[in-house]
């Protein structure tokens, strides 16, 4: 074999083999790209679905938030408009002391806080009775006919428009007026507001 010859056979060995080469490289390459081509269609599915639930939550969040705000503001608007009603009618409600309407409402809260009378005309257990010095009046025939012993306290205004039940000696009393039915009512709308307000405490804020 010639010098030539044998140059050229070299050259066309090595050309194969550079062939070669490349042909498993360009396989190796195109391998890895189509792999990171899944992988990142993979990766990009997952960000979406996890974005996607980030933005469920996200708004579920706001919603949550919004309509603890709205109901807060509901029951904030209860509060001030149970304030002011009450406040109306506790003055209309004062104002007709004295009357045949008054009394009747009297004998009413006396019959809930009172024990019934027996057959011989005494209230069944040994009982006492306060009432606020500006109902006396109003009081002193209902309660005289229930044969209760009772007393007239001045700035009772705990029990204006009510009375106030004392048995066992005074160990119990049990308080029946317009101001604690009132009282009973607003702390059942300060509890709400005030457990809505924890719960909008107690929410997560993101971001």
């Amino acid at each position: 074999m010639g010098y030539d010859t044998l140059i050229q056979a070299l050259l066309s060995e090595g050309d194969a083999k550079v062939r070669e080469i490349d042909a498993r490289a360009e396989a190796e390459a195109r391998e890895v790209i189509d792999r990171a081509v899944n992988e990142a269609g993979e990766d990009a599915e997952r960000r979406a679905r996890l974005g996607a639930e980030d933005r469920t939550r996200d708004r579920e969040a706001v919603l949550m938030r919004a309509s603890l705000h709205a109901r807060r503001l509901d029951l904030s608007a209860r509060w001030a408009a149970l304030r002011e009603a009450f406040a109306a009618a506790e003055r209309r409600l004062f104002a007709a002391a004295g009357t045949p309407g008054y009394a009747a409402i009297l004998h009413a809260l006396a019959d809930d806080a009172l024990p019934p009378i027996e057959s011989g005309g005494q209230p069944s257990g040994e009982v006492s009775v306060v009432v606020d010095g500006r109902d006396a009046a109003d009081w002193k025939p209902i309660l005289d006919a229930r044969r209760v012993p009772w007393a007239a306290g001045e700035g009772r205004d705990d029990v204006r428009c009510g009375l106030e039940v004392l048995a066992e000696g005074g160990r119990v009393r049990i308080r029946n007026s317009f101001r604690s039915r009132l009282d009973r009512i607003m702390t059942e709308v300060a509890a709400e507001i005030d457990a809505l307000w924890r719960a909008s405490a107690a929410e997560p804020r993101r971001g």
